[in-house]
């Protein structure tokens, strides 16, 4: 899933959301799926992983660790998976 635009802008807040939500997107998946993906999935913890890309230049970490990130899922999940308008 892309998170910028075909011009390398990243996409807002509420274009990633509506997109991880939307099934036909995102392999089918619902709440509990997505937080499993997100808990779990081999790729997802690629970004944990230090290195860097196809480029050669270093990856930067996400903003909080793995386990913080599932129960933030986890949280948005049990609140309906609202997404943020524009």
């Amino acid at each position: 899933m892309a998170w910028q635009d075909r011009n390398d802008k990243p996409l807002s807040s509420a274009a990633i959301c509506l997109a991880v939500t939307d099934r036909r997107r995102n392999h089918n998946m619902d709440g509990p799926a997505l937080l499993k993906h997100n808990a779990g999935d081999t790729l997802v913890g690629w970004a944990w992983e230090p290195g860097r890309d196809i480029h050669g230049v270093a990856r930067t970490l996400p903003p909080l660790p793995r386990v913080e990130f599932a129960e933030a899922t986890r949280r948005w999940v049990e609140a309906g998976m609202p997404c943020p308008e524009k």
